[in-house]
This record gives structure tokens, C-alpha cells and sequence, in this order.
């Protein structure tokens, strides 16, 4: 594997470039928060040289610093619609691709707060493929594939875990709607000096997650059209705990309500506090 990242900062100054052939350098994550997340979503993935591992901790390290300055209540934290939409070529980065891939069509939420959790926590229940034992109200059924070594992403050979599953949940309006549809997910580990930091700066480390619909969904009654769903975590250490960022986005419409009406949209944010305090719940477990 090439690993250009530390070269390039201990010789760049030193030894010319030939022929306009050298390292790239590492490219740096934007500072506002809708931006950061939307960055993270279509940087998320590993490259040869590892340079993304340093574009991604910049990612990690904005997001600290855009926290400090702009959330009051750590606790309270943070939560907002996103007025940016995930781009073709934001989806043109997963694989496999989403079959009703549009993102323009996808509503987007964003929230966040500070939990009492580690990064070996994250790691140990993201991990974990009984999810249905630890969030028995979320699902009727829960049956996940790996589709990586998640021994080799523990043991930290490998940047990144990976795994489809399939998923039947009941939500009760005006009756019991099921749905069944099929997520695939994977966890990255960061730990790189950020974009625009030197040799020997310290390393930031953090935890991103993405997951998102492979086909939409199917209901029963069909009384809704659940076509995209898309998520990005940004987890990284702070003050003793952690930030955990999570940007989701979401095209579901039924015959009298749009993606963007306020129903569907407060029920994003709603879901999405609630999984974080549960997710506390699981850290504080152990």
C-alpha cells in the first residue's frame, strides 16, 4: 500500500517534485456543520494512500471545534433540518448503489449531543449483531450478514467493519403499518493527523458510521411510499465523553403527506434523540 501522508510532510519542502509527479495532499473538511456532515457522508470511504484518513479526521476535528463555539447545553446538544440535499454524486460513493438512489428527493435532520460513551463502547455495540436483544422496541426482527472480518476491524488491521441486514419494524398509525426492507452499514475508525496538521502533531481519533436502503421499502398496508434512507455519524472524544453527530435523510411520502411535512420530519428528530439515549444507556451498561 502507498502511504504518501507522512512523507509528503516530512519531504515536501525538502525534495522537488519531478515530472508534476508527487503525493496529493490531503484535502481539507469544510467548518459549517451541514457542510462537515455532508463532507463526511461522501468522504466516508478509505483510499490507497491513506490520505483520507487525515481528510476525515479534519472532519472530526471541525466538528469539535464548530460544537465548542456553537452548542451551549452539551446535553441538550443540537438538532435541525438540513437544508442541503445529498447530491448524485454523494450516493455515486456507496456500493452497492441505492436502487431508487435520488438524493435531491431525500429530506434531511441533523442532531446531535454529548454522551457518556467511548469509543470502545461505540465499537462493542455497533458491533454487536444481536441488535434486536439490545433494542427490542425498534424492530420485530433484526438478521444481520456480516460482509467484513470484524475481528480484523477490532483488532485494528482493518479501517473498517461492514454488514447488510434485514429488517422488519411495526409503527402503530391508525392501525399496525409493517415494514420490511434490507440496510447496509458499516463503522470506520480514524485515528490521522487532520488535513492541515504537521509531522508530529497528535492524531485525532473518531468513529464514522453510514448506512442506507438498498431498495425501498415494502409496506403492508401499503399506506406510504418509503423509498431512501441515508445516515452518517460523526463520533469523536470530548470532554470526557463524546460527540456523536448523526445525519439522516429520508424520502417517505404517503397520499396526504409530502417528505417534508413537519409529521414525518419532527418524527426524524424524535427517533434519532431517543436511539442516542438509548445508545447511552448501552454504554453506561457496561
Amino acid at each position: 500500500m502507498k502511504r504518501c501522508s507522512t512523507l509528503l510532510l516530512a519531504a515536501s519542502l525538502a525534495v522537488p517534485v519531478v515530472g508534476g509527479i508527487g503525493c496529493r495532499k490531503p484535502d481539507p473538511a469544510p467548518e459549517e456543520l451541514d457542510d462537515i456532515v455532508h463532507f463526511g457522508f461522501s468522504r466516508y470511504a478509505a483510499d490507497e494512500d491513506d490520505l483520507n484518513d487525515r481528510t476525515l479526521a479534519d472532519v472530526a476535528e471541525n466538528l469539535t471545534l464548530w460544537w465548542a463555539a456553537n452548542v451551549e447545553d452539551d446535553l441538550a446538544g443540537f438538532e435541525a433540518t438540513d437544508d442541503t440535499r445529498l447530491t448524485a454524486d454523494d450516493l455515486a460513493t456507496l456500493s452497492p448503489v441505492p436502487e431508487a438512489a435520488n438524493g435531491p428527493e431525500a429530506i434531511g435532520v441533523i442532531v446531535g449531543r454529548k454522551t457518556d460513551c467511548s469509543l470502545a463502547d461505540i465499537d462493542r455495540v455497533y458491533l454487536n449483531d444481536d441488535q434486536l436483544s439490545l433494542y427490542p422496541d425498534n424492530y420485530v426482527s433484526y438478521d444481520r450478514t456480516r460482509t467484513s472480518d470484524f475481528s480484523c476491524f477490532t483488532d485494528g488491521e482493518c479501517e473498517e467493519a461492514t454488514w447488510t441486514t434485514d429488517i422488519v419494524q411495526e409503527q402503530q398509525v391508525l392501525g399496525t403499518i409493517t415494514y420490511e426492507f434490507t440496510l447496509a452499514s458499516g463503522l470506520r475508525w480514524v485515528d490521522a493527523i487532520p488535513a492541515d496538521g504537521a509531522l508530529g502533531d497528535p492524531t485525532v481519533t473518531a468513529r464514522l458510521s453510514r448506512t442506507w436502503m438498498l431498495a425501498p421499502a415494502v409496506l403492508t398496508p401499503a399506506l406510504a411510499d418509503f423509498r431512501q434512507s441515508y445516515q452518517l455519524e460523526i463520533i469523536t472524544p470530548y470532554e470526557g465523553g463524546l460527540i456523536h453527530m448523526y445525519g439522516m435523510w429520508t424520502e417517505l411520502a404517503s397520499d396526504t403527506l409530502a417528505t417534508e411535512s413537519a409529521i414525518f420530519i419532527n418524527s426524524y428528530i424524535s427517533g434519532l434523540r431517543d436511539t442516542l439515549d438509548a445508545l447511552e444507556a448501552h454504554c453506561q451498561a457496561e
